[in-house]
């Protein structure tokens, strides 16, 4: 509004936006202009609505009335160039108005007003823009920074610009050690891989050894080149997880898991608790362990809580039918 005022100050016209019931709500013009008897109904909180004033309010559309096309025969000495100013979706939520004396009544001063009013719905819809960017760079964000998985993002030379927690801790390393590094340096391929993400190519679960503080660290791997909208790769997204974590979820979902520990071993006697002692300390050696007894006594039990006591815990549970297997 005041960019536009610059283009009329000192001729008498007075630039106003209303609301969208035709409200003045704000308004530039000269100190004279205020006091001019043409132009003194023009104060903030004044109502300009159609049923009022006689105004163009109801059409929503830009117009110019000059004269005696006024509805109201006091506004007649007056010319007004308005255009409606729309929220994104369309709907009216202003109007932009430049009035003057009518004998200077111009074409020209429509268009300025229309130009105007698109600058105001321009930067609108910028706004709303820049408000769906940053919530969905929250939710990217919340997402970067609580998935179970360690994210790496690279730039197009290959160099690591930012990291996740999960990936922090993988990688051992804090963000302060690893950032800038090239990404090479920290994952080795074990399938040929040298021209990782430098062509819109993608992989998945390509086996790599990563370089940590505390020594090679087995993990899978899968990446996504991300590209600009000529096509051209500027980086790519890595995503690691560890090998471990892999076999633990293979070992839960086909069945191969232990869930029993010795503390779900019901019984008080004494032979009980020397099978229990016996069990225990027979899970802290590599030696195998043969688990003797008629059916229904329990064995598995035992061989579940002797394996999640022993240092192959993180491995598959294989539970085998020994009566199915001759002497």
């Amino acid at each position: 509004m005041e960019n536009l005022y610059k283009f009329v100050a000192g001729s008498g016209f007075v630039v106003v936006l209303t609301d969208e019931n035709g409200y003045i709500m704000e308004m530039f013009c000269d100190e004279s202009t205020l006091k001019d008897p043409m132009t003194t109904n023009f104060v903030r909180g004044a109502s300009w609505h159609e049923y009022e004033a006689g105004t163009t309010l109801a059409i929503g559309s830009p117009i110019q009335v000059s004269g005696a096309e006024h509805f109201c025969q006091k506004h007649h000495c007056l010319t007004c160039s308005a255009a409606p100013i729309m929220d994104p979706s369309g709907q009216v939520i202003g109007i932009l108005d430049m009035s003057g004396a009518s004998h200077a009544s111009h074409l020209h001063t429509l268009g300025m007003v229309v130009a105007a009013a698109e600058a105001i719905m321009a930067q609108l819809r910028i706004q709303q823009k820049n408000c769906e960017l940053a919530l969905i760079n929250n939710r990217l964000r919340n997402f970067f920074n609580t998935v179970s998985d360690g994210v790496l993002i690279i730039d197009k030379q290959k160099i690591l610009t930012e990291l996740n927690p999960a990936a922090r801790t993988i990688l051992g390393n804090s963000a302060d050690n690893v950032i800038g590094t090239p990404v090479d340096r920290i994952l080795d391929f074990r399938a040929p891989r040298g021209s990782l993400l430098s062509t819109d190519e993608r992989f998945a679960d390509v086996e790599v050894m990563v370089d940590t503080k505390d020594g090679a660290c087995h993990c899978l791997a899968s990446g996504e080149p991300v590209m600009n909208e000529l096509g051209e790769v500027t980086g790519g997204i890595i995503i690691l997880r560890h090998i471990k974590q892999v076999q633990n979820l293979v070992n839960r979902f086909s069945g191969y898991y232990a869930t029993l520990q010795f503390s779900d071993i019901i019984g008080e006697s004494i032979e009980i608790r020397e099978a229990i002692r016996l069990a225990t300390l027979s899970a802290s050696t590599t030696s195998n362990i043969l688990l003797q007894g008629e059916s229904g006594t329990g064995k598995e039990i035992f061989a579940q809580a002797i394996h999640n006591r022993s240092a192959q815990n993180g491995g598959p549970f294989l539970a085998l039918n020994c009566g199915a297997i001759p002497r």
